[in-house]
């Protein structure tokens, strides 16, 4: 394996790795499978500057990829005030359930169905944050 820089595994076709980067003590980590591939996410927010915090709507349009009666996604520090399921014009509640990193939506809470493979679904979810990381509010602490 050829060395670089105190770096092992960039040697391409010399090092005999197939060109992958491997950092030594690495881990590979994998996305979670939610059962669909994420194809649009729109997020309405509005800003609260004296309190500091945010109202959100994030609504997210998923194709399916195999059948699914949930939809398992990461939150942290939301305050998550209400999901629906929109279907044209018309928007449906689901039943969700808050884990301590995780949002567990119910795709088919009352009479609906679960979504087939190929279907697409949109999903919005109500939202407060008072955000600290990232884009997050800044000035005086009095």
């Amino acid at each position: 394996m050829q060395e670089c820089c105190g770096l092992r595994g960039l040697g391409g076709q010399a090092g005999g790795d197939g060109g992958r980067f491997v950092l030594a003590g690495a881990r590979a980590h994998y996305l979670r499978d939610i059962g669909a591939r994420i194809q649009h996410v729109r997020i309405a927010l509005e800003p609260d500057f004296s309190k500091r915090e945010i109202q959100a709507t994030a609504t997210l349009t998923l194709v399916a990829h195999r059948t699914i009666s949930t939809l398992e996604l990461d939150q942290r520090e939301l305050d998550i005030q209400g999901v629906r399921r929109l279907e044209g014009e018309v928007t449906r509640d689901l039943a969700w359930v808050e884990g301590e990193s995780t949002l567990r939506i119910d795709l088919t809470t009352g009479e609906l169905g679960e979504v087939e493979a190929g279907e697409t679904v949109s999903v919005a979810i109500d939202y407060r944050a008072r955000p600290r990381r990232g884009p997050h509010f800044v000035g005086p602490d009095a």
